[in-house]
């Protein structure tokens, strides 16, 4: 369950405006390269793991805002962008990023059917197809095979 919006949420949105502004220039690349190597086994580097966690926690509270405030684009705008960098995160291969990739999505989810009137029929057309146009990201059955080239 959502907590309530305040005006701390505000403070930690605008305190994070640098941080997501670099994130939306990089939910708009077609794939992004975390360099995660399965040859380093559990001594990889998967600090991406959290921030991205972080990234997609901050920007979908701004989406609440903006759909708090009838800014239903802008808050469609902070959902695609959330949707992308999940689908970007699981892209690593790995079994542990696919299952977080699950549960944000989930959660980005859930920040929708919570505003049901904030986004027109259009916006929900826009919305889905930025979806659909993101690549499809590893799922359960592909994590174990992590050490394998996935195609682009």
């Amino acid at each position: 369950m959502a907590l309530p919006l305040d005006g701390e949420n505000e403070k930690l949105v605008a305190a994070a405006d640098e941080a997501l502004t670099e994130f939306a220039h990089g939910t708009v690349l077609q794939r992004c390269e975390w360099s995660v190597s399965a040859e380093d086994g559990p001594l990889a580097n998967t600090a991406h793991r959290g921030a991205i966690r972080e990234l997609v926690a901050v920007d979908v509270l701004r989406a609440r805002l903006r759909f708090r405030d009838r800014d239903s684009q802008r808050g469609m705008e902070d959902i695609s962008r959330a949707i992308a960098a999940v689908r970007h995160l699981s892209l690593d291969g790995s079994l542990a990023s696919a299952l977080i990739a699950y549960k944000l999505e989930d959660q980005i989810v859930e920040i929708l059917a919570r505003n049901p009137g904030s986004l027109s029929r259009t916006q929900l057309h826009e919305l889905v197809a930025r979806r659909n146009s993101l690549p499809t990201g590893s799922n359960l059955g592909e994590g174990p095979r992590s050490g394998e080239t996935r195609p682009e």
